[in-house]
């Protein structure tokens, strides 16, 4: 594990409560092997992380986008703060070498890394928030996102996008939200298969597996897409 005053030096943060950068880095994995009940891992960190993540990016697409509908600042939105993205930038942080894992978890499987490393970004930007507050926190994920912020285009989400289709799709049609659920969760921890379903009203309309819970969720709304565009074809 790498030490993390250089964390601190890359994100170019000084931590008042260093206690809360070592939550941000720490898998559930390190606390089985620890005696202490109070140590926590990064994962309610995460909850708070991913809402100011969004809130933040939302205002910024906000005011630069000032003509663009709801629905394409919605997909930038998502595009910008999705999984892959958030797995990148926390590569060109460095991220991976500042996670502390018990000794039997390894993050090579590569979906597993690609989701902790996201989750991990999510959980540094909520503990800059709850030792620097929201101005430090903000300033940290503009900077972080600047490139990205401004590459982005309203044309750019546009492209495929099975999860954001058949939200859509539902809320046109049925005025309801997609649910999913897993199902199940097999195979070691270290490789993970899930099966999850989508619900839309009260009916399951598909189900697939997937390395990771988000390669799940897309393969299954497109499948749920293609289920419903194909009824609608024979109506």
């Amino acid at each position: 594990m790498a030490d993390l005053q250089d964390l601190q030096k890359i994100i170019n943060i000084k931590f008042s409560n260093s206690a809360l950068l070592e939550q941000a880095v720490t898998h559930k994995s390190y606390l089985n092997e620890q005696a202490n009940p109070d140590l926590q891992s990064y994962e309610r960190l995460e909850f708070l992380g991913d809402s100011i993540l969004g809130e933040i990016i939302a205002e910024c697409l906000y005011i630069k986008f000032p003509q663009t509908l709801e629905g394409d600042l919605t997909k930038m939105r998502s595009s910008l703060v999705s999984g892959q993205s958030l797995f990148k930038i926390g590569q060109e942080l460095g991220i991976e070498q500042f996670i502390i894992t018990g000794k039997g978890e390894g993050l090579s499987n590569s979906a597993k890394k690609r989701s902790v490393v996201a989750a991990i970004f999510e959980s540094i930007t909520a503990a800059i928030y709850l030792d620097q507050g929201f101005d430090t926190a903000k300033e940290f994920i503009l900077k972080t996102f600047e490139s990205r912020l401004s590459a982005i285009t309203p044309r750019d989400v546009h492209k495929s996008d099975p999860k954001s289709d058949l939200q859509e799709y539902t809320q046109r049609a049925f005025q309801q939200l997609p649910k999913y659920h897993i199902i199940s969760q097999s195979g070691p921890d270290h490789e993970p298969t899930f099966e999850i379903s989508v619900q839309i009203k009260s009916d399951i309309i598909a189900s697939a597996t997937g390395r990771s819970k988000s390669e799940a969720e897309t393969k299954v709304a497109s499948l749920a897409l293609r289920k419903l565009n194909s009824k609608l074809s024979e109506s």
